[in-house]
C-alpha cells in the first residue's frame, strides 16, 4: 500500500465527515467547548489536505506507477517460485514417509504370516 497523495486526501476527508457528524451531535447538546475542539481538528485536516494536493505531480505519479509495477513484477515471481516449490514437492516423494509406509506393509505382511 502506497500512502500517495490521492490515498492521504481520501483518508482526510473520511476524517472530515467524521468530524462533522461529531460536530453535528455536539451542537444538538449545545457543547461549545466540544464544538471549538472539532473546528480545530476540522482546520487542521483541511490544512493537511491542501499539502496533500499540493504533493500531485508528474514526477511523483511517474514514481507511484514504478513503484507499482515493481511490485507486481515481485508479486508475479513469487507466485511462479511458489508454484514451481509445490510441483517439485508433489513430484518428489517424501523419504520419511516411504519408509513408513514400507515399514507398515512389512509389518502387515509378517502379520498375516504368522
Amino acid at each position: 500500500m502506497l500512502a500517495t497523495p490521492a490515498y492521504l486526501i481520501s483518508d482526510l476527508t473520511k476524517d472530515l465527515d467524521e468530524l462533522a457528524t461529531e460536530r453535528r451531535i455536539l451542537a444538538t447538546m449545545n457543547d461549545d467547548l466540544g464544538i471549538s475542539f472539532v473546528d480545530a481538528a476540522d482546520s487542521k485536516l483541511r490544512h493537511q489536505i491542501a499539502k496533500a494536493a499540493a504533493l500531485e505531480s508528474a514526477q511523483l505519479k511517474d514514481a507511484i506507477d514504478k513503484a507499482r509495477r515493481d511490485q507486481s513484477e515481485i508479486d508475479e515471481r513469487f507466485a511462479r517460485l511458489d508454484q514451481r516449490r509445490r510441483r517439485k514437492q508433489q513430484s518428489t516423494p517424501n523419504p520419511q514417509t516411504s519408509r513408513k509406509h514400507s515399514w507398515h506393509s512389512s509389518q502387515a505382511l509378517f502379520t498375516r504370516l504368522h
